[in-house]
């Protein structure tokens, strides 16, 4: 199903922020002239319900991302679902076409910044992830874009802003 802005009700200020993202995804090339780096990954974060997951189908439709999703279903252990994150990044990663990377819940698996939830499991995960993410191709041909329902839960780690290489 094609998805566009007209998609989704409401929203007008985020649609328009979306807007723009997608304008220099479709446009990479003349943004990468100018200096500008693509983001490596996106986060649409609110309460369930709140349509964050058709805004990423609206942003794969509106810019031509091919999607992998990463869907870890009823995959229960740590190990397996390592594997299942690095096995949809490789995949992805073998596209000439852009592609958006779709991990929905992401903050169902990841370490909680209430330190009750910290465990050995979701720390591999999310070493795993960052590893991953780091490792993305900076041309701007994938794009990382998860959905929360608890941002400020996510370890810092994953959502502190890109840093600038220094010459």
């Amino acid at each position: 199903m094609n998805y566009n802005f007209d998609s989704i009700a409401g929203y007008e200020t985020e649609k328009e922020e979306l807007k723009k993202l997608c304008e220099i995804f479709n446009h990479r090339e003349k943004y990468e002239k100018k200096g500008a780096k693509l983001p490596k990954g996106i986060i649409f974060y609110g309460e369930a319900g709140t349509g964050k997951t058709l805004f990423s189908k609206v942003m794969a439709s509106v810019c031509g991302l091919q999607v992998f999703k990463i869907d870890l279903g009823d995959v229960e252990n740590e190990s397996a679902i390592c594997r299942h994150i690095k096995k949809t990044f490789i995949k992805a990663a073998k596209r000439k076409e852009p592609t958006m990377i779709f991990f929905d819940e992401m903050d169902k698996v990841l370490p909680n910044d209430d330190e009750e939830y910290y465990t050995d499991r979701s720390k591999t995960i999310l070493t795993q992830l960052l590893t991953l993410i780091d490792g993305m191709d900076s041309a701007g041909n994938i794009v990382f874009v998860a959905t929360c329902n608890d941002y400020d839960a996510l370890p810092e780690t994953l959502t502190r802003p890109g840093r600038l290489d220094k010459k």
